[in-house]
């Protein structure tokens, strides 16, 4: 989008209260017209200031200076660079000098730190505000040399360090051989090593301290002991009990267990378990707080503290959650266990064999062979095609039967082609007559008739009529009858 300013001649000019100090700011002159031609003459005016190393990445310096007035200025302006509100560096000691410093680590507004090349200049990146927007003036200006006065504050100092920082060797003493230099508060002198360079030709000791070693090379040592003349070790019984502390007597009685050391007010230290009144305002806490007797000993598995409004006091219940108590959804995996009734409230979805929701599950597979797609129909079984379960007619007769053997009560059998299975009578009992369908001939054992006078008439060995049959005991013999 076209710019609605043009800039035009601008001029850094540097100033300083002291013609021989630093500069505390430097001065930006210059002039804004519109594109039309008109000047900017906008009575609260803000410009932004930046000034960064040659590539632009890391800036040094960055303040904004707010309430410029440029009515009736013809869109000239006037602002001074290091008086403005400075954002960066935040530190107190800092100014906009350091930022032309070549000599020194310069922190950068975005975090690290960049070294300038000894000669390196500086790029100095200038925005407006003219009440609807901010604008930039492009291109930066780079500061081709570094003022004079500003290099004169940088070549002043060695780094950070000031020249009060430093001691000229010229104003030192001369010491000699074995001497050393100390201060004394307002100039420096040479002193002697109080140690000196002398021989040891004896040393004198008192108890508890312990001469040894030899005349030209002794030692000292420090007798530690429980008599007299000895200093006395840790478990030294000349220690005794403390009978007192601060000069206030420690009573004689033993402490029991759990008790402190409490002063009883007017004489001594005295053993005595600590009450609530003893902690200041502990009293006032604890003042309508739950006590440690209003809790049961302890609760089993699956219960939990319920507070019982008559006996003021908690105790244990079993968790019981009603289905009415239940909202939202409940993640699978924080359920234990099985869940009796319908899964009507299942929304996840379903895995394994099966697909689907709960209410739209599809068998893919039946132990985890796969089920083809295609629509089953009337007649059709589900038959194993060597890599699937498909729809497809029982047409085929290879069945898996390889023999046939007739049991008991049965003949017949086989074990190829038709195979026939006969009812075996003479392994026929308990015959009820009424379940037969049709009569039973002569040599399977019956009469071959349906009646009973036929069926006499049938096996009665008599040819004529009024005969009688009589056994001997060998065989039968037939008796005319006349009458």
């Amino acid at each position: 989008m076209k710019s609605s300013f043009i800039c035009l001649l601008f001029v850094i000019v540097f100033t300083g209260l002291k013609s021989w100090g630093a500069p505390d700011s430097f001065t930006y002159q210059g002039r804004i017209l519109k594109v039309d031609g008109t000047p900017l003459e906008y009575n609260n005016v803000s410009f932004a200031f930046s000034i960064t190393n040659q590539s632009g990445n890391c800036t040094f310096y960055q303040e904004q200076r707010n309430g410029v007035n440029m009515q009736g200025s013809g869109g000239v302006f006037d602002v001074p660079i290091g008086t403005g509100t400075r954002s960066f560096p935040t530190g107190p000691t800092a100014s906009i000098q350091d930022a032309f410093k070549n000599s020194i680590d310069l922190p950068c507004a975005a975090g690290g730190t960049y070294k300038p090349a000894e000669n390196e200049t500086r790029i100095l990146k200038v925005q407006f505000h003219d009440g609807s927007g901010w604008k930039a003036i492009t291109p930066p200006s780079e500061i081709r040399s570094v003022p004079f006065a500003s290099f004169s504050y940088s070549a002043a100092r060695l780094g950070d360090s000031l020249p009060t920082d430093f001691v000229l060797k010229d104003n030192l003493a001369s010491c000699a051989v074995g001497q050393y230099l100390t201060y004394n508060g307002t100039a420096f002198a040479c002193q002697n090593d109080a140690g000196g360079g002398g021989t040891i030709s004896d040393i004198n000791v008192t108890a508890p301290l312990v001469k040894g070693g030899t005349a030209s090379i002794p030692s000292l040592s420090i007798n530690v002991g429980t008599g007299a003349g000895s200093v006395a070790a840790g478990n030294d019984a000349r220690f005794g009990d403390a009978t007192k502390i601060q000069s206030v007597a420690v009573d004689a009685t033993a402490p029991t267990a759990n008790q402190v050391l409490k002063y009883n007010g007017t004489s001594s230290w005295v053993p005595s378990s600590l009450a609530i009144a003893d902690v200041a305002g502990l009293s006032t806490q604890l003042t309508n707080k739950v006590d440690a007797a209003m809790f049961p000993t302890s609760c089993t598995a699956g219960q939990s503290l319920v507070f019982v409004t008559p006996a003021n006091k908690f105790d244990c219940y079993n968790i019981q959650i009603t289905e009415s108590q239940i909202t939202g959804t409940i993640a699978g995996a924080k359920i234990n266990g099985n869940i009796a009734g319908t899964a009507a409230g299942f929304t996840g979805a379903l895995t394994g064999d099966v697909s689907g929701t709960q209410a739209a599950t599809v068998v893919d597979k039946i132990k985890g062979v796969e089920v083809d797609a295609t629509a089953p129909t009337t007649g059709q079984v589900l038959k194993f095609d060597g890599g699937k379960w498909a729809p497809a007619s029982d047409s085929s007769n290879s069945g898996t039967i390889t023999n046939v053997i007739a049991g008991t009560g049965l003949t017949g059998g086989g074990t190829s082609g038709a195979v026939t299975l006969n009812v075996d009578g003479s392994a026929v009992t308990n015959l009820n007559p009424a379940n037969l369908s049709a009569a039973v001939p002569v040599n399977k054992g019956g009469t071959g008739q349906t009646t009973a006078a036929a069926g006499f008439n049938a096996l009665s060995p008599l040819t004529t009529k009024g005969d009688i049959v009589a056994r001997d005991g060998s065989g039968a013999t037939r008796f005319g009858c006349w009458h």
